[in-house]
Formats: structure tokens, C-alpha cells, sequence
């Protein structure tokens, strides 16, 4: 799990800090088609789309700093309430995103939803029994 949330760490810093150059391209070029079809964001869109995305950037850094904060201290010691912690953050993350992601027909983003889901929830599942063990704190 820390390898994946060092990921969302560096997919959260570079859509942060680098939304509005070429590198972001394969995230504009699969997201932006949902809200403004061929037509280029230009103007205060742009300025909103940044924005945006710099926050979008900031949370996703952050929620990965609590995550490998959670499994690096808590869950490799097998506390239960760590690993509950990361769940409930999976649970409540990804129905939410993934949802608005289908409603606004941004197909690309619940693909990588669904990648990270799978990342996330295969070794939540690995770790439940370490974690929840009667003597599990």
C-alpha cells in the first residue's frame, strides 16, 4: 500500500503543480472532452480549470502522505484502527469519485478509479486478518 500511495503522491503533486503544461496532456485529452467536447479551455475556464486541478493535486497529495503515514506506523504494527482508517478513506473515495466520474461521462477517470481501488483494496484485504486479530489495538 505505501507503493501505491507514493503514486497518488506523485500523480497528486504533478496535477498540483504542472495541470496547465504538455506533461498533464493525457489527462486533459481524456477529461476535458467530457465537459467542453473538441472545444479548447481558454480564458476564465482555464483559470477554473487550474485551479481546480491544483486543489484536486493538493488533496490527492495529501490523502496519500495520511495513507503511507497509516500504513508505515499502524498497520505494519497490525492496528486495527489504522487499517480501519485506510478502509473507510477507500470506501468513502471511491464510490463518491467514481460515481460523479460515471455521471459526468469521464470514463477515463473511473478507469484509474477502479486501478487504484483494486491496488488499494487487494492488500486492505491481505492485511485485515494482522490487523484484526483479538490482540490487534
Amino acid at each position: 500500500m505505501v507503493g501505491v500511495a507514493a503514486v497518488l503522491l506523485a500523480i497528486g503533486v504533478t496535477t498540483a503543480v504542472a495541470s496547465t503544461t504538455t506533461a498533464f496532456g493525457i489527462f486533459n485529452h481524456n477529461i476535458d472532452p467530457a465537459f467542453w467536447g473538441d472545444a479548447s479551455v481558454t480564458g476564465p475556464t482555464a483559470d477554473f480549470h487550474a485551479w481546480a486541478y491544483a486543489g484536486w493535486g493538493a488533496s490527492i497529495s495529501g490523502w496519500a502522505i495520511a495513507i503511507i503515514a497509516l500504513v508505515h506506523h499502524g498497520i505494519a504494527n497490525g492496528l486495527r484502527w489504522a487499517w480501519n482508517a485506510v478502509a473507510a478513506g477507500v470506501l468513502v473515495w471511491f464510490p463518491l469519485d467514481t460515481g460523479y466520474s460515471l455521471y459526468y461521462g469521464v470514463g477515463f477517470n473511473v478507469a484509474i478509479d477502479v486501478f487504484l481501488f483494486a491496488a488499494l483494496a487487494v492488500p486492505l484485504a491481505m492485511t485485515w486478518r494482522s490487523t484484526h486479530e483479538r490482540h490487534a489495538g
